[in-house]
């Protein structure tokens, strides 16, 4: 393993990793500012040999689905690997290849060599995240599952806090803060603000966990939703109301309401979504996603056609009108604005082109949701 390394290019900057100087490594990828607390006299400590546990001794099963993106995938399993729990409980990573091309499965094989509660699980063809994720659920040990995208870093304490949690409320959905960044070191924002910071989301794919048994009483993840968007909070909607006397349909609304599944926002299960600075390719890439965002917000609006979920996708004529307005009743369109975005990249005021695009994109996203409803 002396001579495995492994050469990455993110936001420009050259980063060279030896799987030799992993302890090191991760060390300086983080100052920890949150650690877990155990008893009195006890130790957290790592059980490197998982493997050799008993099937049912396993607590978390950690869902990393990924797809040509090996960059940040090392840095994702680094900051795994530093997690930790009391002695007696174990974890395991299983990271699903969507049929990756860009050496993602060599990767996760010689990371497993040094580590082998990482795991890898590699699909014949792609399906989409929502199709690798239920795979590695079937493929998992664990009776917690946490999901975590391959370009999330979580903090140090990251696990323990979601398995607190769990312990001291059984059959609950537990969702912590998701802080973007745009470059992979960065860890500034360490004050926790509830009205930007907590999720308003039931259930969010890069920072939440489930138990099991209610995962799989919910149906799993939808196959139909193929495209971008929208199938971990349809999942979401359909975890709300997940019983065990059979009495689901017969419920009124209000009964509903009183039972629902409990959702706890544990701020100390920190994570860190690496979105790199934009680059004049993904302006076109941006928008095809909104394209497809929209079709699916017609799809998830169809399965559940509630108030809440029209809130969701746009699906009304405030939010119709009030993109209508931003953008000037049309003359902020993507063709008109596109040399300004690309000129402020160039001067490197990626707010203000985020900004100006954005409105352009949630358009998009609205127009495509109102006219796919009417067909």
């Amino acid at each position: 393993m002396n001579g495995c390394s492994f050469q990455t290019t993110i936001g420009g900057r050259v980063n060279r990793f030896r799987l030799r100087n992993l302890k090191n490594y991760k060390r300086g990828l983080f100052q920890i500012s949150y650690r877990p607390r155990f008893k009195k006299d006890t130790v957290a400590r790592y059980d490197w040999n998982c493997a050799e546990r008993k099937h049912n001794e396993l607590a978390i099963s950690v869902i990393v689905p990924t797809f040509n993106r090996v960059e940040t995938l090392v840095h994702c399993l680094s900051a795994l690997e530093c997690q930790q729990l009391p002695p007696n409980e174990s974890f395991e990573v299983i990271v699903v290849d969507d049929s990756s091309t860009d050496g993602t499965a060599t990767l996760v094989k010689q990371w497993n060599k040094n580590f082998s509660r990482v795991r890898l699980l590699r699909l014949s063809h792609n399906g989409g995240p929502g199709r690798a994720r239920n795979a590695g659920v079937i493929a998992s040990l664990g009776k917690l599952l946490v999901f975590v995208d391959s370009d999330v870093i979580v903090k140090p304490g990251f696990l323990y806090a979601h398995w607190k949690r769990h312990g001291e409320s059984l059959g609950c959905v537990s969702v912590g803060p998701v802080y973007y960044i745009d470059h992979i070191a960065e860890h500034k924002r360490h004050r926790f603000r509830w009205w930007t910071d907590a999720s308003r989301a039931f259930f969010c794919t890069s920072n939440a966990a489930v138990e099991k048994h209610l995962f799989i009483k919910s149906g799993r993840f939808d196959a139909d939703f193929q495209k971008y968007g929208w199938e971990d909070l349809e999942l979401g909607e359909r975890l709300r109301y997940v019983f065990d006397d059979g009495t689901k349909e017969s419920m009124t609304s209000k009964e509903k309401r009183k039972m629902n599944i409990p959702r706890y926002f544990v701020k100390q299960a920190i994570a860190y979504h690496y979105k790199p600075p934009w680059t004049i390719g993904d302006l076109e890439k941006s928008i095809e996603q909104e394209r497809q965002r929209g079709e699916m917000g017609v799809l998830f609006y169809k399965k559940h056609p509630t108030f809440r979920v029209r809130l969701m996708i746009q699906l009304t004529w405030f939010h119709r009108c009030l993109w209508l307005i931003l953008s000037l009743f049309g003359i902020i369109n993507e063709y008109s604005v596109k040399p300004l975005v690309i000129w402020l990249m160039d001067k490197r005021q990626y707010g203000i082109a985020h900004g100006l695009w954005s409105i352009v994109r949630n358009r998009i996203t609205c127009e495509v949701v109102f006219s796919g409803l009417k067909e």
